[in-house]
């Protein structure tokens, strides 16, 4: 492999079928603030071009991608199910995956990125990999063939999303393929001050149905009545898996040479930060819900059990946390399609590692953090929904601020209701962190309103501390 000097910017060229395109790998920063956009949930839609300008606007060094580059209609038309070998299902996919490419040519041919795989990218609406093992799909591939656990997709498959997303990625720290022969990515890498732990927190995570039979789990929700938070504990549960958490062990106890932050990059937050009204119990009707406006909340809203949701199971999420509580590490992560900012909760209340949620860049379901009743710890002047909270598992954590879906009365109205956007973090030498979440809309380039963030940033905190310091 050819070793590149990171002090030095180095030009490069591609050619293919006559083509050419162009770029230069930039040396990593040294002695400055170094800025690192962070974006998930692309579907691909007309917001492209606004949001990607906005983003090369903010001028980023780095750039992560956490998740669903391809979704469901990704190109404009469907995904094609099929669990035998076959280019078909493959070739479905790469159109997908070229939409996100070229929406994104002009600013990653000059900018390092890391991208992750959700489950939308491997044709899944929920995934519990199960440390790789074949769903049921004896009744389709609908939500029950999810339900069961494992990938209902070939091996083959699953392992070409892996190669196309991650192959810019150093060697897995464990590089053994699952027991079914799917492909295994996370690992570590040191970009100037940055020090990464890459994690695929759905690939080893434990399914619930079958766990629980009585919860009625339908698509990772427990529908039956008074099951919501009872189906919470079993034995033997993962969420990363052994192999992570042994990978993550080592990360947190051994700082790259020279770097200044640790980072933890993964899908989804570890916890369940989100509400639906009183009478609902899954979120099959999310889009339908009333868009409330600018700061106001619905009567009843109250945090729901999503299985889905990193906050399951709570035994193992503890133990990841501690983790990078060791490290003093922040967590950026994606999925939820809800800008959130927040502060993990440990044992006896101790504050933990900070989790950073992009929002989404084509946002198909707008979940929500808008609880009826206020949150502890409130901060004079912050908006309504942050504070001191647990979700429907139990697991305590403090909101610092949270993009919404609003009304906000502009155009194109579907788009600005569900609060779409893009995260920016600034990583100082002082060792301190600004954390910005932006409206898709926004950037520091435009007139005023469109040239802030999302209300209740930019927030600044203390890794080593763990304190709000802004």
């Amino acid at each position: 492999m050819l070793k590149l000097d990171p002090a030095k910017d180095y030009a490069y060229e591609v050619l293919l079928a006559g083509d050419s395109y162009k770029g230069t790998v930039r040396a990593a920063p040294t002695g400055r603030p170094v800025k690192l956009a962070s974006l998930s949930c692309d579907g691909g839609s007309e917001l492209h071009g606004e949001l990607v300008a906005n983003v090369q606007a903010q001028s980023p060094d780095f750039i992560a991608f956490l998740g669903d580059q391809v979704r469901a209609d990704s190109g404009g038309y469907g995904c094609l199910f099929d669990r035998r070998s076959n280019d078909r299902s493959i070739l479905c996919f790469l159109r997908k995956y070229a939409v996100h490419g070229w929406a994104w040519r002009d600013t990653l041919r000059n900018t390092p990125s890391i991208t992750l795989p959700d489950d939308e990218d491997v044709f899944h609406h929920t995934l519990w990999g199960a440390a790789g093992k074949a769903a049921d799909i004896s009744d389709g591939y609908g939500a029950a063939c999810e339900d069961s656990g494992g990938y209902k997709m070939s091996v083959e498959f699953v392992n070409a999303v892996h190669r196309c997303q991650t192959g810019n990625l150093p060697d897995p720290a464990d590089p053994s393929a699952c027991r079914s022969g799917i492909s295994v990515y996370f690992t570590r890498h040191a970009w100037g001050p940055l020090d990464f732990a890459i994690l695929a927190d759905r690939q080893f995570k434990s399914a619930p149905k079958a766990l629980f039979p009585a919860a009625g789990i339908a698509a990772g929700w427990a529908t039956a009545a008074d099951s919501q938070a009872k189906a919470s504990v079993a034995a033997d549960l993962d969420l990363l898996g052994i192999r992570q958490e042994n990978f993550l062990s080592r990360w947190a106890k051994a700082p790259a040479k020279g770097s200044k932050f640790r980072i933890a990059l993964s899908q989804a937050p570890f916890c369940a930060a989100e509400t639906l009204p009183k009478a609902e119990n899954d979120d099959r009707r999310l889009a339908e819900l009333q868009v409330y406006p600018t700061g106001q909340f619905p009567p009843d809203d109250e945090p729901k059990a999503d299985f889905e949701s990193n906050g399951w199971p709570q035994a193992p999420r503890l133990k990841a946390l501690k983790f990078l509580g060791e490290a003093h590490a922040v967590h950026l992560c994606g999925d939820r399609q809800l800008g959130m900012t927040g502060q993990y909760g440990l044992e006896n209340g101790a504050e933990g590692p900070w989790w950073i949620s992009s929002p989404a860049i084509d946002n198909s379901m707008p979940r929500r953090w808008m609880p009826a009743k206020e949150g502890k710890q409130h901060r004079d002047g912050d908006p309504k929904g942050t504070g001191a909270f647990a979700d429907a598992f139990g697991n305590p954590f403090t909101i610092h601020a949270v993009a919404n879906p609003q009304d906000r009365s502009r155009d194109p109205e579907t788009v600005r209701k569900r609060a779409t956007g893009y995260t920016m973090t600034t990583w100082d030498p002082s060792g301190k962190v600004r954390v910005e979440t932006w409206p898709s809309w926004a950037s520091p380039s435009k007139p005023a309103p469109d040239n802030r963030p999302y209300e209740g940033w930019p927030i600044t905190i203390d890794p080593a501390s763990g304190k709000r310091v802004e």
